[in-house]
């Protein structure tokens, strides 16, 4: 069930987009549309942490440890190679490596406060994520096409690359 519950959360901003705004790049202007959070986002990601902490097969607490686990897992997927974030993205983030709990179930995580009260669960750590990296990855796109497009390549040097960067900073 963890497993579904990571795979499908993956994917949230993806499709809680606000509606109208297009997720991709647009092909004629190749203007990406930032992601915000849809009105129901809050309510789907406290009822999934919910029922992760209260059903689970293990019934971990949704706790910063697991937070940490969420958040890692969320940035490996965008960029498992270690390629599009900078370390100052990492930086600005880290912050809600730990706390992802008290964005979804709140401050008092015992309680598991319900959506409607005064407590909201809050998702836009999710899409500020998937934001700079639609970012990062536009500007690698355009750097790779100027490279393309005004550098001399010589493959005559004996060089070698990390292809595998995945355990690189």
């Amino acid at each position: 069930m963890l497993l579904l519950l990571l795979g499908g959360g993956l994917g949230i901003p993806l499709f809680s987009a606000e509606p109208g705004l297009p997720v991709v790049p647009d092909a004629s202007t190749n203007v990406f549309h930032p992601v915000k959070p849809a009105p129901d986002d809050g309510h789907i990601a406290w009822t999934t942490a919910a029922m992760l902490e209260l059903h689970q097969f293990l019934t971990q607490p949704f706790d910063s440890a697991l937070s940490a686990k969420f958040f890692d897992r969320y940035l490996e997927t965008y960029d498992p190679q270690h390629l599009l974030f900078l370390q100052s993205d990492l930086a600005e983030f880290s912050h809600y490596r730990t706390n992802l709990h008290h964005l979804i179930l709140g401050p008092s995580t015992a309680n598991l406060h319900r959506p409607g009260t005064d407590f909201q669960p809050d998702t836009t750590v999710a899409d500020d994520i998937f934001n700079r990296f639609m970012e990062r990855l536009g500007q690698r796109v355009a750097y790779v096409n100027d490279l393309l497009q005004h550098e001399k390549f010589n493959f005559d040097a004996d060089e070698r690359i990390v292809i595998n960067r995945k355990d690189l900073p």
